[in-house]
């Protein structure tokens, strides 16, 4: 019990102590996530064939038992597999990747780790644990006020099953996704954390080996994929049986010929399509600088060393290259731009550093507000539409969002009420997935982590310091961020740990806790900021459970389908499409006498589902329309798939 400033109010501990006290109790953290994974893992039976169950229980048994040795080779492991789960939020089998990140936490939090790992600048212990601890409370706190206005995202839960395989296969579209991205992206958080603190335990040789191989697993496939005749057909039989669909588009740079396997086509490597094999490319980039600094100088000198670094390079260079999308191509020019300006001792200053980030945070910013005007909405395509329904979606959502990567579940939700909804998702933008999904404050928080990642770096770079490897990863750094301005970071569950890892590693190694952070800790200003922030919590909830009365929505209503039906068919009428109606309350809009009106309907729990065992909905009957009865968009469901 300590003295509240001499106010005479006793307080039982500080921020720092009570931050404290959770790490201290972290092995029981740890048991307990030992048991939801070892539950969760269980309770996916029914939903496998048995051949892959099984197949799939001896892989999570042996990971699980890394974990309780050696945590650091486990997480290593995982980083390695993460390529693999290179598919789009529902395939197959990605949940398995949630099961092992939290067996890897788990393992972390089991056992204690050597305190004070982290150090400064000049060598002496620093205070970057306290700093990460602030930083995980904000993040919690930030991804909490986002849910806050999410009150139909909440409620839309009676429409579907909860049962724990639903949430970890979740598609993009589910009120489950946001959650499950909410919650791994603080399991990302912590593994990222204890992964700083724990890498000197590791041989320098080892941890290096890990962080190179980490995008050479994929480099070397999408090589072979390039030209090896017929290596391609067999992935894309792959991604078929993992996700239904595979994508194959024409490379940019195809006169090149520089894949003569593929016939003009991009490699997709371990992907779905080319747009992601080019983002978890960029996204390794960090990684790479990271492992280039754990060699050092004397190890660098050493031929294999060297040799490694060069070859790593130069496949990065033909794959960006024979993917020839044009993002990928932006970003790794910019990348290898940054590399050799920095060469120049001038261009070390922290002033020039500094500018570089400012220029590309101005771009970042600006980019989605010119998707309005033409001229630049022709360059981007449909992205230009995605961008300003992410905007719009914002605006609705300004402070706190409506759940962290919500987009593709209030995209049919609200937007398809507005008559903005779209053929993806996804915004395609991360700056307004954040913006959408968590509002200004997860946008400051994001800025926040990103200016303590380079402040960092930039702190370890100067005209007198030429340190490869920090450059390389500020360099990558610069790479990755521009690249969110095309795509986004929380996707794809390996490219999502790689984000948090790149962003958080320089943090904990190299930074110096900014005054901010400690004065947080201050009890007064801390209790003052728990009142603003349960005041906001109210009136975002507020916001939220008005909705429907501000803007016309699709409530508890599945994406409308079209049903061909013969014209004798006595059950429809002849009608082509319907809606699937999923239990509890709802409504969707249709139009008559050429105006839109809300029809609302209710399905009892008691009603049987009409979905089978592997579909997340609960279905309990279907709504047949006339075309001109449709409100929404065709476009949703009647336009291919864009690349």
């Amino acid at each position: 019990m300590t003295e509240w400033h001499g106010l005479g109010v006793s307080s039982l501990m500080t921020l720092p102590e009570f931050l404290e006290k959770g790490r201290r109790s972290t092995p029981l953290v740890g048991l307990l996530l030992y048991a939801i994974a070892a539950a969760f893992w269980i309770s996916f039976y029914p939903y496998y064939p048995e051949t892959h169950y099984a197949l799939f229980t001896t892989a999570v048994l042996i990971f699980f038992l890394f974990t309780l040795k050696q945590p650091m080779a486990a997480f290593g492991l995982l980083l390695l597999v993460a390529s693999f789960y290179g598919n789009h939020p529902g395939g197959r089998f990605l949940e398995t990747f949630d099961i092992l990140l939290i067996l890897s936490v788990a393992g972390f939090t089991i056992r204690k780790r050597t305190p004070d790992l982290y150090s400064s600048p000049d060598g002496s212990s620093a205070n970057a644990s306290h700093l990460l601890n602030h930083l995980m409370l904000v993040i919690l706190l930030v991804m909490a006020l986002g849910f806050c206005s999410a009150y139909y995202l909440f409620e839309s839960l009676e429409g579907y099953k909860l049962e724990p395989f639903y949430w970890m296969a979740a598609s993009e579209w589910l009120p489950h996704y946001s959650i499950r991205v909410a919650i791994v992206s603080l399991l990302a958080f912590v593994a990222a954390r204890e992964f700083a603190a724990r890498i000197r335990e590791v041989p320098v040789n080892i941890s290096a080996t890990v962080m190179f191989l980490i995008p050479a697993i994929p480099l070397l496939i999408g090589i072979m994929e390039s030209l090896i005749p017929g290596l391609g057909k067999l992935l894309d039989r792959l991604h078929i049986y993992l996700d239904g669909y595979v994508h194959r588009s024409p490379s940019h740079l195809s006169a090149i010929k520089i894949a003569p396997a593929l016939d003009g086509l991009s490699p997709n490597s371990l992907f779905w399509n080319r747009s992601w094999f080019s983002v978890y490319l960029i996204a390794c980039l960090p990684l790479v600088g990271l492992g280039v600094h754990l060699l050092g100088p004397q190890r660098r000198r050493r031929t294999i060393w060297r040799a490694a670094i060069v070859t790593l390079l130069a496949a990065y260079s033909y794959c960006v290259i024979a993917i020839g999308a044009r993002a990928g191509l932006a970003t790794f020019g910019c990348f290898a731009m940054v590399l050799l300006l920095l060469r120049i001792p001038m261009m070390r200053r922290p002033s020039v550093l500094w500018l570089i980030v400012l220029v590309l945070a101005v771009f970042t910013i600006v980019l989605p507000f010119s998707a309005f005007l033409p001229q630049v909405a022709t360059h981007l395509g449909p992205r230009a539409e995605l961008f300003a329904s992410g905007l719009r979606l914002w605006s609705i959502f300004p402070l706190g969002g409506a759940g962290p990567e919500s987009f593709g579940f209030w995209n049919d939700t609200l937007l398809r009420g507005m008559g903005y909804q779209r053929l993806y998702e996804s915004s395609h933008n991360f700056f307004l997935q954040i913006g959408a999904g968590m509002g200004l404050a997860g946008v400051a928080m994001v800025a926040a982590l990103y200016w303590l990642a380079f402040r960092a770096i930039i702190d370890e770079i100067g005209p007198d310091r030429y340190s490869p490897g920090r450059i390389i990863y500020f360099a990558g750094m610069i790479a990755m961020i521009l690249y969110g301005s095309f795509q986004e970071w929380w996707y794809i569950r390996g490219v999502q740990l790689i984000w948090w890892l790149s962003v958080i590693v320089p943090i904990a190694i190299w930074s110096r806790p900014p005054s901010l952070f400690l004065k947080i800790s201050n009890r007064p200003m801390f209790a003052g900021l728990g009142f603003l922030y349960a005041l906001a919590c109210a009136m975002l909830f507020y916001s939220g459970i008005r909705l429907n009365r501000q803007y016309p929505i699709f409530e508890n209503v599945g994406h409308l389908e079209i049903v061909t039906a013969s014209s004798d068919d006595s059950l429809n009428g002849g009608t082509e499409y319907r809606y699937p109606l999923l239990q509890g309350d709802g409504q969707f809009l249709v139009k008559s006498d050429g105006k839109e009106k809300p029809i609302t309907f209710q399905c009892s729990n008691e009603d049987p589902s009409l979905t089978g065992s592997l579909d997340p909905r609960r279905i309990c009957k279907y709504k047949h329309l006339e075309k001109n009865e449709i409100a929404e968009d065709l476009h949703s469901i009647e336009s291919g798939a864009l690349e």
